[in-house]
């Protein structure tokens, strides 16, 4: 995901050259503060026995120091699959302090795309949304999935050098039921450029505690990375939840600045998925893209348009 700073000087009516100054100061430094990222994805989906759509989004905000170190956040998931709208808002007050982000609220668990390597599973929407804790927190797969969930917690974000940390607490409760489902996740990500910009590797990392009448334990381990024109990566996942364990290896080859060819083994406990795929991407963060999928015996074509911010 792509993060990128909105500029709101450029819209004030300025008096005098002395009030300009003062605006575009106070407004500027507000709009520094202001981040948004995420994506919105619209795929057509062919089965062998028929074809549907799929949107998809996941959108983070953020307000930091609105008043003094404190500031706002807001995470929205949602997805609408054959008349189906599921979705899910993260609400949170945050504090910054220094290279530190503390946020309470209904908080996103730290297993996400900001720690992980954020890559469509397979290259295919549709495959991501089945299979997304696999690559992310089970907690939010859940929260999206059952409207009927309640989500408060805790969430912290630390900046040590190259190495991101974070640790979260959420407290899950289901309407109408008196369990509650206590959730500990940590995750981290450390990342090394090797010579030039185009030669890096990150490591990554995750683990998430679901206490409740049917506990479990899931992590995942991996890298992703890039070498001249060539992106690679591999990561292994072990889910209670879903299985035993599951693990994944890609290979991407940059032909252009917009064209890249997407090459991903997934390997599940019942079953080896391949794909192939190619992207064309534009300059204003818009890509189309294609996937051919074959799972066991049976096979997914998914053509995307794809808005990355």
């Amino acid at each position: 995901m792509y993060r990128y700073t909105l500029n709101f000087a450029g819209v004030l009516v300025m008096v005098g050259h002395s009030a300009a100054v003062a605006q575009d100061s106070a407004f500027g430094s507000l709009a520094s503060n202001f981040n948004i990222s995420g994506y919105v994805d619209h795929s057509y989906l062919e089965f062998e026995s028929g074809s549907t759509f799929l949107t998809t989004a996941e959108v983070d905000l953020s307000f930091d120091r609105i008043l003094g170190n404190w500031g706002v956040s807001l995470g929205w998931d949602a997805r609408h699959l054959e008349g189906v709208t599921q979705s899910n808002l993260y609400p949170a007050v945050t504090y910054s302090f220094g290279d530190h982000v503390f946020s309470a609220g209904m908080t996103r668990p730290v297993p996400d795309r900001t720690y992980l390597d954020g890559r469509i599973i397979l290259a295919s929407t549709y495959i991501d949304t089945q299979l997304s804790s696999i690559n992310g927190s089970t907690t939010s797969a859940l929260l999206l999935q059952e409207s009927d969930m309640t989500n408060l917690g805790l969430r912290w974000d630390g900046q040590f050098g190259n190495t991101k940390v974070g640790a979260s607490y959420n407290r899950i409760t289901a309407d109408g039921a008196p369990a509650n489902a206590h959730v500990y996740a940590a995750a981290i990500r450390h990342e090394m450029t090797l010579l030039t910009e185009q030669n890096s590797v990150a490591f990554f990392g995750s683990i998430e505690r679901i206490e409740a009448a049917d506990s479990a334990t899931n992590w995942i381990l991996g890298l992703d990375g890039r070498y001249s024109q060539f992106g690679y990566g591999a990561s292994y996942a072990h889910n209670d939840l879903i299985g035993t364990g599951y693990h994944r290896a890609w290979l991407d080859y940059h032909a252009t600045d917009n064209v890249t060819l997407t090459a991903e083994l997934l390997g599940t406990p019942s079953d080896n998925y391949y794909s192939l795929g190619g992207a064309w991407r534009f300059q204003n963060g818009v890509a189309l893209e294609a996937t051919y999928v074959s799972i066991g015996d049976n096979e997914l074509t998914d053509v995307s348009l794809r808005y990355e911010f």
